[in-house]
């Protein structure tokens, strides 16, 4: 049986274990994020890209490092749609195949070499993962510590760090905004201190039907359904 590269498994791992809570409004005075500490206005633009950017699409590559910082497994790419609260769609082009897919409820795996699809549902999972940065939307004071990092050289925007309640798949999110409203890079820090950085490009924000977020299993496809075992 073919294992993923940690490239892979990095992304498949925070994305099933993600909580998309059900959105939670929380209001924001323009002039106060102007007045604000830099770790406040981290919080605060971190909060209203999720109260704001309700539905987008766009591209994505991704790449690996150890601590050492050498190279984890072959680079990858593909392209990433979500609506909130809690429908996603994470697709890997290369160097393998494979989907990632959630209409809120359920969460589906599929692998395309492997040709087999695992389901799972996403009650109950812990709010404080990556994804639920990204796809979800709740009070992010809660789940993590979140505080402003100087920018990278050759950087413009904000630079945010967001550290979980919850360490033990985790240490840190690292975001980058530029000058638009979503996300241009985000780096993770598991808890062996591996890095994976997910650079987006062409994000367009846009309604996006449900059904584009309901899988339809392969005909030939053998499915795990982990929700019989608990």
């Amino acid at each position: 049986m073919k294992t993923l590269p940690l490239s892979r498994r990095t992304l498949v791992g925070i994305t099933l274990a993600a909580a998309l809570a059900p959105f939670t409004s929380i209001g924001f005075a323009a002039e106060a994020v102007r007045t604000v500490t830099p770790d406040a206005e981290a919080l605060a633009r971190l909060e209203s890209f999720a109260r704001e950017v309700r539905a987008a699409e766009g591209a994505f590559t991704q790449r690996s490092v150890g601590r050492d910082g050498k190279a984890v497994g072959p680079d990858s790419s593909g392209t990433f749609a979500f609506s909130r609260p809690g429908r996603f769609a994470w697709v890997y082009e290369k160097p393998y195949r494979q989907t990632i897919m959630s209409d809120g409820k359920t969460l589906w795996l599929h692998d395309e070499d492997l040709m087999q699809v695992t389901v799972r549902r996403l009650e109950g999972a812990l709010p404080s993962t990556p994804a639920a940065i990204l796809f979800g939307g709740h009070d992010f004071s809660h789940d993590w510590k979140v505080s402003a990092l100087a920018l990278p050289p050759g950087e413009k925007g904000l630079y945010v760090r967001a550290v979980p309640a919850d360490r033990s798949a985790f240490e840190h999110v690292d975001i980058l905004f530029g000058d638009g409203r979503f996300p241009v890079r985000a780096v993770l820090t598991d808890a062996f201190l591996n890095e994976t950085t997910i650079e987006f490009r062409n994000v367009e924000e846009r309604d996006l039907p449900a059904d584009r977020f309901s899988f339809k299993v392969p005909e030939g496809t053998d499915v795990l359904d982990e929700n019989i075992f608990g």
